[in-house]
């Protein structure tokens, strides 16, 4: 009698792992996948701001280009991914936008960056070093996709930087 119940203790712990695993497996692709967004999303933060001060540093449009791609630690920064936008700008006395010259650089999305002109103004209200300055704002849309399959979807992120000269 003991030989039969523990075979049929084995075949409903093979039942059970076929039916829990799949779902374990999917739970820890997800985490994976999860930790490479997050990855993903902090790299284009890092490539943003490079972007950023080295266009603040006298850098030209395509230059800006090169080294968003080049700081980006391995993402794909290309035109059927990303669009980057390169603003400048100035602020007069009262911390006015005043000059407001958006260029796209690279990309095939939209011509303006999605970062406007009126949300930038609202954040130099904060700043107290936002009077007689020059700008520039680097905007990176980018296309993040699965890597592990477990997110099959194409999810946008947005990283914008804004560096000042007083």
């Amino acid at each position: 009698m003991r030989g039969e119940s523990d075979n049929g203790e084995r075949g409903q712990s093979l039942v059970e792992l076929a039916l829990v695993l799949p779902l374990l497996l999917a739970f820890l692709l997800m985490v994976i996948e999860g930790g490479l967004l997050f990855r993903s999303h902090n790299a284009l933060v890092a490539a943003t701001w490079a972007g950023a001060r080295f266009a603040l540093d006298g850098g030209s449009d395509p230059d800006v280009v090169y080294v968003v791609q080049n700081s980006g630690s391995g993402l794909s920064i290309v035109a059927g991914r990303a669009d980057i936008y390169v603003v400048r700008g100035r602020t007069d006395s009262a911390g006015t936008i005043v000059s407001w010259s958006p260029t796209k650089v690279l990309g095939t999305g939209p011509a303006e960056p999605s970062t406007t002109r009126a949300d930038l103004q609202a954040g130099f209200a904060t700043w107290p070093t936002a009077a007689n300055v020059s700008f520039v704002l680097v905007e990176v849309d980018y296309q993040y996709t699965g890597v592990t399959g477990a997110m099959p979807i194409s999810l946008p992120i947005k990283s914008y930087a804004v560096v000042q000269r007083l």
